[in-house]
């Protein structure tokens, strides 16, 4: 992820208060014949973007997050990165927000 130019948030400015709202996905992958989880991501209510659900990705190695539904979490050293991709000739960004863990607020 090094290779990414992040942007840090002022996460209170930009998402308010942000409570747990559950578990998304895990991306692995096969390393010397055992299965290594890279990433985990997991998605976050947000008291600023009360439409929208914030998804957070955070590394493998700071291990499953498990919080009350709807309990306040913060999160450590978040940063935005964006993805590009392309759909019939047309570009287009996803902004992605990573972090090192999520911790109880």
């Amino acid at each position: 992820m090094s290779d990414y130019k992040k942007f840090v948030p002022d996460v209170e400015k930009m998402f308010g208060k942000l409570t747990f709202a559950g578990a998304s996905k895990e991306t692995s992958r096969r390393v010397n014949g055992r299965v290594k989880i890279l990433e985990r991501e997991y998605n976050l209510f947000s008291s600023k973007l009360l439409s929208e659900n914030v998804e957070v990705r955070i590394p493998g190695v700071a291990g499953v997050k498990t919080f009350e539904y709807e309990g306040e979490v913060r999160l450590v050293n978040p940063y935005l990165v964006a993805e590009g991709y392309a759909i019939e000739n047309r570009g287009y960004v996803n902004y992605v927000l990573l972090a090192d863990d999520i911790l109880k607020a």
